[in-house]
């Protein structure tokens, strides 16, 4: 059996979306000399690093992480190969020639773009790839259970990060509609064969929007 870390690293110096989310940081609360043993208070956002978008993030009345089956966030996965070099945008057509009609239900659809070699640029988020809505619905349609990308939105991030129109449709919503939680900002997915057992849990947060966690994959 291996193990295959898929999470970035925390650091003060990666990316994160900008106001009004806040960027990671740290602070020394405790230190050995004073206190005899380490402590430090970690400052992040539901949606900091690698982490995972449930329905909670767009609706009030939508189930919270805590809440959301811990059964969604591990079981075998399917990799599609979509290089951003290609194009950024990804639709129904690019996901077919991937693979994607070979997904069966309840698999976890991950997409490797290679964009985490931005992790540390400042573009990373303004010009990350993205799926379309009708790519986003094709997905819905095949019966997954937890989409995955290396990239930190799913949507097009010129349709907005800080704020969101009202007349906008996402691929988000779609899959937030669905019930399929998002892991976003997943890291090393080239060292991954086609298929593979995945897991992603978070953080048990009530009402949680989301949550940092530990990606990894594991073949046999």
């Amino acid at each position: 059996m291996k193990i295959i870390d898929l999470s970035g690293e925390y650091t003060e110096k990666m990316w994160y979306y900008g106001e009004p989310y806040t960027p990671y940081s740290v602070k020394d609360l405790a230190c050995v000399d004073k206190n005899g043993y380490i402590a430090r208070e970690y400052t992040l956002t539901a949606h900091t690093g690698t982490h995972i978008e449930n329905s909670a993030h767009w609706s009030e009345d939508a189930q919270g992480i805590s809440e959301t089956p811990i059964e969604k966030f591990a079981g075998n996965a399917r990799l599609l190969y979509l290089p951003f070099s290609e194009s950024k945008e990804i639709t129904v057509k690019r996901l077919k020639a991937a693979g994607a009609d070979g997904l069966e239900k309840d698999e976890i659809c991950i997409i490797r773009t290679n964009w985490d070699s931005f992790w540390n640029k400042k573009e990373y988020v303004s010009e990350s790839p993205y799926i379309t809505v009708p790519a986003a619905e094709y997905l819905v349609s095949k019966g997954i259970k937890l989409v995955g990308m290396d990239s930190p939105m799913i949507g097009d991030p010129n349709d907005g990060i800080s704020s969101v129109g009202a007349d906008l449709v996402l691929p988000d919503y779609k899959f937030s509609e669905a019930g399929i939680p998002i892991i976003l900002g997943l890291v090393n997915l080239s060292s991954l064969p086609e298929k593979f057992f995945f897991t992603a849990f978070p953080l048990k947060l009530h009402n949680g929007e989301g949550s940092p966690c530990r990606a990894t994959a594991i073949t046999f």
